[in-house]
């Protein structure tokens, strides 16, 4: 049985599905640098990835309150000098 289905419940319909709003999987990655020294000193940039699996929208999981998995990306540019950022 996955690990977030709901084992406890008053209502029949409920028992041993998965839990509303928890994708069954996630992952993420950011890697992020910053220029220590030179002519660039505090400009900073990175980037990241974060992929959040299909989930239902009800306790019932019917299939029409199904929300797609979906994958961002994330991009920043910034300026430390001073620690302010």
């Amino acid at each position: 049985m996955p690990e977030f289905t709901i084992t406890e419940t008053s209502d029949p319909l409920e028992l041993n599905k998965r839990e509303p709003i928890v994708p069954e999987q996630m992952a993420s990655a950011w890697l992020h640098y910053r220029f220590g020294h030179g002519r660039f000193k505090g400009f900073g940039f990175g980037g990241g990835v974060r992929y959040i699996g299909e989930t239902f929208g009800d306790s019932i999981n019917s299939e029409l309150m199904i929300a797609p998995a979906i994958t961002l990306f994330d991009a920043v540019i910034d300026y430390e000098a001073g620690g302010w950022r």
